[in-house]
């Protein structure tokens, strides 16, 4: 986007490659829940759909992979 400065193009895409690195360090289940919402845009019941799984577990496996990616996340300087 050309409305906002180069300096804040450059720390969006650290922030980026940061969130992206903690997110690779989860466990594949999180992984692919986080990603398909995150960056694909799914619903909840898309992604049970996709993953096998009912709504709820969904909910509750995206709720806790979040708290994971947030304590990785506490490791990395955002």
């Amino acid at each position: 986007d050309n409305s906002i400065g180069p300096d804040r193009q450059v720390i969006d895409k650290e922030t980026t490659r940061q969130v992206m690195r903690a997110i690779s360090r989860l466990p594949d289940n999180y992984q692919t829940v986080i990603s398909l919402r995150l960056i694909k845009g799914l619903t909840n019941p898309e992604i049970a759909e996709i993953i096998g799984k009912s709504e709820v577990a969904t909910r509750k496996l995206y709720s806790r992979g979040i708290q994971k990616l947030q304590i990785e996340l506490k490791g990395e300087e955002l």
